[in-house]
């Protein structure tokens, strides 16, 4: 399986990018952050804030990421409820002999088998996903350490250079 290939502004942003290598044809879009859909619930809406806010920062968002966001918000969203579940196993149960201790992380069956609680295994494939599109838009430590990115463009240098000689 082949590497996906970068988007040229990102490459950019890398210093990474070579004029031989330019896809003369990459669509570009405007950086605008999409409208939060309906199908969120309330944790997954001010992810969806705290995100597309940074990602807008960043100028690396557009209308047409609203899919990706949204996955990743609903990864999100379903990540904090397993764990919340996993912390709700974990609390301490009376029982006729005293306080049982539980472990949140494993279960144990009528029979006495013990075995992994099923929000553990759904909590890491949700981590999984999230870190995937995170990865994708640059929200990751070591991606973000790939990008070069600038505060200022052009035109804001130029006016700063522009109002530092005027007396």
């Amino acid at each position: 399986m082949t590497r996906p290939k970068k988007p040229t502004k990102v490459k950019e942003k890398q210093g990474t990018l070579r004029r031989n290598r330019v896809n003369n044809r990459e669509p570009t879009v405007e950086v605008a952050i999409p409208p939060c859909p309906k199908i969120l619930g309330k944790e997954g809406k001010k992810e969806w804030k705290r995100v597309t806010k940074e990602l807008k920062l960043m100028q690396i968002i557009a209308k047409i990421d609203a899919s990706a966001l949204t996955i990743y918000c609903r990864a999100y969203e379903n990540w904090l409820d397993c764990e919340q579940k996993i912390i709700d196993a974990s609390k301490p149960e009376k029982t006729k002999d005293g306080i049982k201790e539980k472990d949140g992380k494993v279960s144990t069956s009528s029979k006495g088998i013990s075995y992994i609680n099923a929000n553990v295994n759904l909590s890491s494939m949700y981590v999984k996903q999230m870190t995937r599109i995170l990865t994708e838009f640059g929200m990751t430590p070591a991606s973000r350490a790939k990008v070069n990115a600038e505060g200022q463009n052009k035109d804001d240098k130029l006016l700063a250079f522009l109002m530092s000689n005027k007396k």
